[in-house]
């Protein structure tokens, strides 16, 4: 069957079959195709000839042989008919071989590997078998697949992994790390736990499960490298399915100058700062200073799908939620959703040489959390009394080094109304006042 689209949709296209491809006459083995401009003065005819081979082919090569994955070794050749292929660590699934045959009457018939992880050769082996025209003549292609032999170095926890090699050395994070943020560009992904937290620059979008804010997730592998200055983890295989959900993604209080590199990829949180020249809209790929009483950190906007693009930048003080990203020796934060940039009402922020404390959210319905930053371990007291003095909750307790919380759940035994706490820290004592609304 022969058919034809004329360029101009309103010419008209006549189309005579070839009468007999099998005649000796080549105008009876001729298709025409006439066609007639829309004002009927332009035509033009075009003619295909069907030829009959004269035998029947005996060619069972391939042109080409492809795989899904790394290239064949040896470099495809039609005479050659065996190769392999090495998988990167950590393969389990078969890589797709495409086959095309030299000659377009041959057929190709391709029979994947069983399972690439066996220890058998021929499990791990695809086989092409192509059959010629005559059907009779026929030869196989075979490409096999062997798993990585690569060592992969375990570590048990993120500080451990920063602590890692940018030599091409694959590390597999045994401990769990919960995801704080995620964005389609590069399919980046922004982890932490309890020591440290890491950017994975997911460009190929290895790690393709769909996880959530909150995810914990297991068994991360890959490589290290740096990018001006901040260190990425470039995954080589899937973890899989999330290994716990819902997990509460903690932001460490730091003021501008206490973000130090080892801090990179923490979502933290910097109290009582304000935007320098506070005007327009935030844009994307902008820079913009935000300052605390202690330095000068840039506001970046280079997550491309947060929501607050195209909002005012506020002109009002604000406690502001993100990821600590270093760009070269410049500190930069970047805010994740609106939700991250609050204006700050609090006045029960402690400042003073090495410690940040805050009382959050304030007003509450009673579930509170008191947190505080420190640069060494300090012993803390907590009390909280009514508006008649009663003492109603009392807390001594030593903190350790960095980001701590301590939580006061009262939503369920505390009626509505002003309270007062008081903290004694360091020497120091600061009292405030608590609103809990129901």
């Amino acid at each position: 069957t022969v058919t034809a689209t004329p360029s101009n949709p309103l010419a008209t296209v006549t189309i005579t079959p070839a009468t007999d491809v099998t005649s000796a006459n080549a105008a009876d083995r001729t298709t025409v195709v006439y066609v007639v401009s829309q004002d009927q003065t332009q035509n033009n005819t075009y003619n295909v000839v069907f030829n009959v081979a004269t035998s029947v082919s005996n060619d069972a090569t391939l042109s080409s042989l492809t795989s899904s994955v790394t290239p064949l070794v040896p470099a495809f050749s039609p005479t050659v008919f065996y190769y392999t292929v090495q998988l990167p660590y950590g393969a389990t699934t078969t890589p797709t071989v495409t086959a095309t045959t030299t000659h377009p009457f041959a057929t190709a018939t391709v029979t994947p590997a069983a399972d690439v992880t066996s220890t058998d050769s021929l499990q791990r082996t695809t086989t092409v078998h192509v059959v010629a025209e005559d059907g009779t003549t026929t030869q196989d292609y075979k490409v096999q697949f062997n798993p990585s032999t690569m060592t992969v170095v375990d570590v048990a926890n993120i500080a451990a992994l920063r602590a890692g090699l940018t030599d091409g050395t694959v590390y597999r994070l045994t401990g769990e790390a919960v995801l704080s943020y995620k964005q389609t560009y590069r399919n980046q992904k922004f982890v932490q736990d309890a020591t440290a937290a890491i950017m994975i620059d997911d460009f190929n979008n290895v790690m393709n499960t769909p996880y959530n804010i909150g995810d914990g997730i297991t068994n991360i592998i890959g490589t290290l490298t740096v990018y001006n200055q901040m260190l990425q983890f470039t995954p080589t295989v899937n973890p899989g399915a999330a290994t716990s959900t819902g997990n509460v993604v903690v932001a460490h209080l730091k003021t501008v100058s206490q973000v130090v590199p080892d801090d990179q990829a923490k979502l933290i949180k910097i109290l009582n700062a304000s935007f320098a020249n506070p005007t327009g809209n935030f844009a994307t790929n902008q820079n913009y200073n935000l300052t605390d009483a202690t330095g000068t950190i840039v506001f970046r906007t280079n997550f491309f799908d947060a929501d607050y693009i195209g909002s005012p930048v506020p002109t009002y003080t604000v406690d502001v939620t993100g990821i600590y990203i270093q760009y070269i020796n410049t500190k930069q934060i970047t805010s994740r959703f609106a939700t991250d940039i609050e204006q700050s009402t609090s006045t029960s922020q402690i400042n003073h040489n090495d410690i940040i404390f805050e009382a959050y959210p304030n007003p509450s319905n009673g579930n509170i959390s008191f947190a505080f930053n420190t640069e060494q371990a300090d012993d803390v007291i907590l009390s909280i009394k009514d508006i008649n003095g009663k003492e109603i909750y009392t807390t001594s307790t030593t903190l350790d080094a960095g980001s701590q919380i301590i939580s006061w759940d009262a939503s369920n035994t505390i009626e509505s109304g002003v309270y007062f706490y008081t903290v004694i820290m360091n020497g120091q004592t600061k009292n405030g006042k608590l609103i809990i609304t129901r």
